[in-house]
């Protein structure tokens, strides 16, 4: 265990050397050192390996959150009419129940997220957080803004899905962990093949589940075609904290939010285990019609 803390802290001193600028995302008043940010760096140059263990901190579609008692993953990123920024999630990842509800700004439920700058290394590392005199900050984590709207109930019929706001001046990047993109939205409407013999499909996603995953967060899945209306299927390594997690194709358009493991039956592969995503764009169009607004898909270059 103490080699893997060692490792950990070289990893965080080598991604960010013992420089220190004042944090650009903070809440208001407080000025807390903090390791200068590369969150609007481009995806480093990893090349496309489908399983990778590259380390992705900060808001952006893959980066981690906290909400409550849960640990999900951030999605893709929005620019609203009304000029705001907002990161999907999963919708479950807030609301316990089924349900479907809006907030109006300061009044939604706050998401945090682990800040490796702000915090120095991931509480699960065991080591414990520098610099983090953040106001309304909890040990090792750093707020980030608000939640705006969530739906929660089948995730199998696409109803699982959220939209943080983004406090104003938090750093984010809206490149896909390892992978970049998202460059547009998968759009996908072939209903006519049966499902017996419709092609495979690679997906990439990045997230931040447990027990394997913890270790790949970076993987490539099997998607099935046709997709159902409002979500899509892959075969895949998933586990509890990917919810929420982006996954798109090989040319970075995005497929849409994951939200769950499939255990088999008349929703999608009947092979335990396969994945379930909520398609992108029935899901930003529900968002749209019950905020009020129009939301725009933030896009990045594939890695």
């Amino acid at each position: 265990m103490w080699r893997f803390r060692v490792l950990a802290l070289a990893l965080a001193l080598a991604l960010c050397p013992l420089s220190w600028a004042p944090a650009t995302a903070r809440a208001p008043g407080s000025t807390p050192p903090r390791c200068v940010s590369h969150l609007n760096d481009p995806v480093p140059a990893l090349g496309v390996l489908p399983f990778a263990n590259a380390p992705c901190p900060g808001v952006r579609p893959g980066g981690l959150v906290l909400t409550g008692a849960e640990q999900c993953t951030l999605s893709f990123l929005f620019r609203g009419a009304d000029r705001h920024i907002y990161i999907a999630t999963a919708g479950h990842c807030l609301l316990a129940e089924e349900g479907e509800r809006l907030w109006r700004p300061g009044t939604g439920p706050r998401a945090r997220t682990p800040d490796l700058f702000a915090a120095g290394i991931e509480d699960e590392f065991g080591i414990a957080p520098v610099g983090s005199a953040i106001a309304g900050a909890r040990r090792g984590e750093f707020p980030i803004g608000e939640f705006a709207y969530a739906r929660s109930g089948n995730g199998y019929e696409g109803r699982d899905f959220a939209l943080i706001r983004l406090d104003q001046g938090v750093s984010y990047s809206a490149a896909v962990c390892h992978f970049g993109g998202p460059t547009g939205v998968y759009t996908y409407t072939d209903k006519a093949a049966p499902a017996s013999v419709a092609a495979p499909l690679v997906f990439r996603m990045y997230g931040h589940g447990l027990g394997v995953s913890a270790g790949t967060p970076a993987r490539t899945w099997i998607g099935q075609i046709p997709f159902r209306d409002e979500v899509a299927f892959a075969w895949g390594p998933g586990f509890l904290g990917d919810s929420g997690a982006p996954v798109v194709v090989d040319d970075g358009r995005a497929v849409g939010v994951m939200v769950a493991i499939n255990v088999g039956g008349d929703w999608g592969p009947s092979a335990l285990g396969s994945e379930v995503i909520v398609r992108l764009g029935p899901a930003v169009a529900r968002a749209e019609k019950v905020m009020g607004i129009k939301l725009t898909l933030l896009t990045a270059p594939v890695a």
